[in-house]
């Protein structure tokens, strides 16, 4: 994405050579993946078309990350031997339902009502 924001603003910079400009470039989108937000103002057109596909580009990867990130930290404390809602049931376990889907849940499985955590 850095060689393409050199060459959507290749006229910012007009006392740079070409490998300046890529470098330049390439700076200002790595900073903006890692600061999450652009980290310069383009002036072409095609530049701020391309600043908003980037910054797309990175709410995914940052969201991703986030994501990966909670797995990574909780997956020890998410227990594995229960492989379905009735068996988890059958444990004796609790569970924490929204107030419009337990209604929905209790007609399916009967027992929730005693084991709903309130």
């Amino acid at each position: 994405s850095g060689l393409a924001i050199a060459f959507f603003e290749h006229g910012e910079h007009l006392d740079m050579t070409k490998f300046e400009n890529a470098c330049l470039g390439c700076y200002h989108a790595f900073a903006g993946l890692f600061s999450g937000g652009p980290q310069h103002s383009p002036t072409t057109p095609s530049g701020k078309l391309f600043l908003l596909g980037h910054g797309g580009f990175v709410l995914v990867v940052l969201a991703a990350f986030t994501a990966n990130t909670v797995y990574f930290l909780v997956e020890h404390s998410i227990e594995a031997e229960s492989g379905d809602l009735d068996s988890f049931l059958r444990a004796g376990n609790k569970i924490c339902l929204a107030p419009g889907f337990a209604t929905s849940l209790q007609q399916i499985f009967p027992r929730i009502k005693n084991l709903a955590a309130q």
